[in-house]
């Protein structure tokens, strides 16, 4: 009986420690898991953000072209009013368009943002892990 309960004890603490390291370790899996979409996301935001941009410069260009032959050429009142309303429309789709790059970098800013938190989390199970072993 002397030895039984110093025996229970170092036994409970063993199952204490072990259980403390499956807890770390599964939230060391999930956190993985969070990161590794978290990662694919701004990946996908990045080259969303790439396409808005380079639709924004080629409707900027095609807007300089449409002020360029208006300016340049002797259009009838009917060719001007139509060029202007190319002009227009092209205007207002680079201005949604950059509204949208805006939107996603953002939203980009957030969830790197996330990302370094997740990670610096992430680091802390480690350390606490290997404290544990």
């Amino acid at each position: 009986m002397k030895y039984l309960l110093p025996l229970l004890f170092l036994t409970s603490c063993v199952n204490n420690v072990s259980n403390q390291k499956i807890s770390i370790q599964n939230s060391i899996d999930s956190l993985n898991i969070v990161l590794q979409s978290n990662l694919e996301e701004s990946a996908k935001l990045v080259e969303e953000i790439t396409e808005h941009r380079d639709e924004v410069n080629h409707l900027r260009e095609e807007v300089n072209e449409h002020k360029e032959s208006l300016a340049n050429l002797g259009l009838s009142d009917e060719e001007a009013i139509e060029a202007l309303e190319h002009i227009k429309k092209d205007s207002l789709e680079m201005v949604l368009t950059h509204q949208h790059l805006i939107g996603d970098s953002l939203e980009l800013v957030e969830l790197e943002k996330e990302i370094k938190s997740d990670s610096m989390l992430l680091i802390e199970y480690n350390k606490q892990l290997n404290n544990l072993k």
